[in-house]
């Protein structure tokens, strides 16, 4: 059933969610695109400017530093850019601890409002990591994380349940490292094999989807019910074979606009639909 939060003024529709993807979706670099494609591509850029393997245990910490720091890349590059040989858990976390990364002034979050939520503490993410387990086995350093991940017959799925363990994280977090994981750190394995309802079944996303559901299919559809899946797919499709993206870029950038949506609509008010003007 349809949010407590649901009123009869947030009457919009799937189209005026596509319009919206049609919007965000555009170009790096465009007025109106993604925050995303900004901060994804500063990650990478910093990969580079510290000659550090992407796909690299002391590359994931650093984007993973940068999520967990507000979405500052800078967060990431005082972390390992520091002399560390080896930034394998738990041996090292005095040091990270030590590398002044509290308290990070924090940016804008580009219609996320969760961003700010963990942008003070990064090092209560980073002192989580040594807590994780894989498929129950305790962990000794990222690598190790994304090795045993990649080696499960579920990886997205195993993985969005190990990261939602990290301290200030939660499942949206927990997702938008995944994603940086796969777009910028290469370790493509983990990739979902498509935008699953349960992916999307919290905060930003879930009310996007139900309050469309609810204007759509009944005010007693659920996000969980085979009407949801259907619109998800339809989202997805959309964002393929109209605006052209692939089919991983889809999974993502849908999930990104179904909750940025959700803070506009909070920001702006019900008459407005989403065209970003």
């Amino acid at each position: 059933m349809a949010s407590d939060d649901y009123t009869a003024d947030d009457d919009y529709t799937a189209d005026d969610i596509k319009q919206y993807m049609r919007n965000r979706l555009a170009s790096t670099g465009a007025e109106d695109s993604l925050f995303e494609f900004t901060f994804q591509q500063n990650c990478r850029d910093a990969l580079a400017d510290e000659e550090i393997d992407p796909a690299s245990g002391r590359g994931l910490l650093l984007t993973f530093t940068a999520i967990a720091g507000g979405w500052q890349v800078s967060a990431g590059r005082q972390l390992v850019g520091s002399s560390l040989d080896s930034l394998n858990l738990p041996d090292d976390f005095d040091r990270i601890t030590a590398a002044d990364l509290d308290p990070v002034q924090v940016e804008g979050y580009g219609g996320h409002s969760h961003r700010h939520a963990n942008g003070a503490h990064p090092e209560y993410a980073l002192n989580s990591l040594s807590e994780l387990t894989v498929a129950g086995e305790s962990v000794g350093s990222m690598r190790e994380i994304f090795e045993r991940l990649e080696a499960t017959p579920d990886p997205f799925d195993r993985a969005m349940s190990t990261f939602t363990n990290v301290k200030t994280f939660g499942g949206l977090s927990a997702f938008d490292f995944l994603d940086v994981a796969v777009r910028v750190n290469n370790r493509t394995t983990i990739t979902p094999d498509e935008l699953h309802v349960a992916h999307v079944d919290r905060n930003g996303p879930q009310a996007t989807l139900e309050r469309t559901l609810a204007n759509e299919v009944s005010d007693e559809a659920s996000v969980q019910s085979g009407a949801g899946q259907s619109l998800l797919d339809e989202f997805v499709n959309f964002a393929e074979d109209e605006l052209g993206l692939s089919h991983t870029d889809a999974i993502f950038d849908v999930e990104s606009c179904l909750c940025t949506y959700h803070g506009e609509l909070e920001d702006k008010g019900p008459d407005w639909r989403g065209n970003c003007t």
